[in-house]
């Protein structure tokens, strides 16, 4: 069974120009965030480190000429690391962060299901605060031991729970253990689809990697490219035989 990837695009691209609020500025809000979590993170891990003594030490590592020059470096970096207090503040950082990522999905979810789509949904992600991180640990902690098992058992993984944080966001009331029981349902059969959405936007992520037009390129394709996977989410439960409040059911051989 194929889903139709470049209609779904299409219908992304629709709407992000007709949805209310219009999911470009609210993208931009996330990314901002984002930009400015990447800043203070660098800035908490790298206080206390020379950066002219880094330059140092790689030259020396490239030309070969002093042996020591490994040993030395990891004794300085181990006296000279962030404080507790700036690695606490920066895992805190990267979990709020995640959290508005979480509230992004939702954004995306109630617009492509025409429910009340609204900037606020960002903020839903701290209601549940708890049952996203478990998630994005359970997740994390079974695709790397996928990645331990020569790569591809770990792409496999990431593919196969895909789907668990668009389930819990659309229904909170979820264990995060269901979510990705039933993300490893949807999913069945449309992993393969699923990395070929993903390898279909190749072309933007080049040009986001690009200096200064790159953070031009995000501010559009980010939404669009997260608005195409929650129409492929609404898909994959059509697949599924459940009602996506359009009237289009699709039922799955039981053998399925």
């Amino acid at each position: 069974m194929n889903i139709d990837r470049p209609g779904l695009k299409f219908r992304a691209k629709q709407l992000m120009s007709v949805s209310k609020p219009a999911p470009i500025p609210v993208g931009l809000i996330y990314i901002a965030f984002t930009m400015i979590v990447s800043m203070l993170s660098s800035r908490l891990l790298t206080s206390n480190i020379n950066a002219d003594y880094i330059m140092d030490v790689a030259n020396r590592m490239m030309s070969g000429a002093d042996p020591g020059v490994y040993n030395e470096y990891m004794e300085y970096i181990s006296t000279h690391g962030p404080s507790a207090g700036a690695s606490a503040l920066n895992i805190l950082l990267q979990l709020v962060s995640s959290i508005l990522w979480a509230g992004f999905i939702l954004f995306c979810i109630n617009t492509v299901f025409g429910r009340h789509a609204e900037v606020a949904n960002l903020l839903d992600g701290f209601s549940i605060f708890w049952k996203v991180l478990i998630l994005s640990l359970l997740e994390s902690v079974i695709v790397f031991i996928g990645m331990l098992l020569f790569i591809i058992p770990g792409i496999i993984m990431i593919y196969r729970y895909r789907m668990a944080i668009y389930i819990l966001m659309d229904d909170p009331e979820k264990s995060p253990v269901q979510c990705m029981r039933e993300s490893a349902v949807l999913t069945k059969g449309f992993k393969w689809q699923l990395f070929v959405l993903d390898f279909s936007f190749i072309g933007w992520y080049i040009v986001i990697a690009l200096p200064f037009i790159g953070y031009f390129a995000e501010v559009y394709a980010f939404p669009y490219m997260n608005l195409t996977r929650t129409l492929y989410y609404r898909e994959l439960l059509r697949f599924a035989g459940k009602d996506v409040g359009d009237g289009q059911t699709y039922v799955l051989p039981e053998n399925y």
